[in-house]
């Protein structure tokens, strides 16, 4: 990271990015295509280990890719707000964001697969949700084990 003084490493604030986040966008690559795609997700963290989930429909271009590329790359942000100043380069705008790479697997165990939908739908909702089987088999759970992260928080401008 270039501006180590915006860098985050405490695993409380990274958590606390997490928490806040709806939507990440995932970065995925096909015949040295990118394509992103913005989704909702849900996370755990064990043992300094993160892992995303997102769930999507059981077929689609997404899935294709990460059936041929299961390498990703990722980022969530949260904490928007514009940075007002008197001229126009002045201006700047807080965040915070984590980036990172990881590897997606698809999710084939049921009970897997409805473990993480109920995270998934906590995530999202802040609400317990009841699952039957024509909901599990109606969306694909993916998981990304993350390899690599970075945080970063912008609170000012220089």
């Amino acid at each position: 990271m270039r501006r180590k003084d915006r860098e985050i490493t405490e695993e409380k604030e990274i958590l606390a990015i997490l928490q806040k986040s709806k939507v990440m966008h995932l970065a995925c690559c096909k015949d040295n295509m990118p394509y992103v795609i913005p989704l909702n997700f849900a996370y755990e963290y064990e043992n300094g280990q993160l892992a995303l989930f997102f769930h999507c429909a059981n077929e689609g271009k997404k899935l294709d890719i990460l059936k041929q590329n299961p390498h990703v790359a990722f980022a969530i942000n949260c904490d928007h707000q514009l940075l007002a100043a008197d001229e126009a380069c002045g201006y700047g705008y807080a965040f915070s964001s984590l980036i990172g790479e990881a590897t997606a697997e698809i999710i084939n165990s049921p009970a897997e697969k409805a473990r993480l939908l109920s995270l998934l739908l906590w995530q999202q909702a802040q609400k317990e949700f009841s699952l039957n089987p024509a909901h599990l088999q109606g969306v694909t759970l993916c998981r990304l084990n993350v390899s690599a992260l970075s945080a970063k928080k912008c609170t000012k401008v220089d």
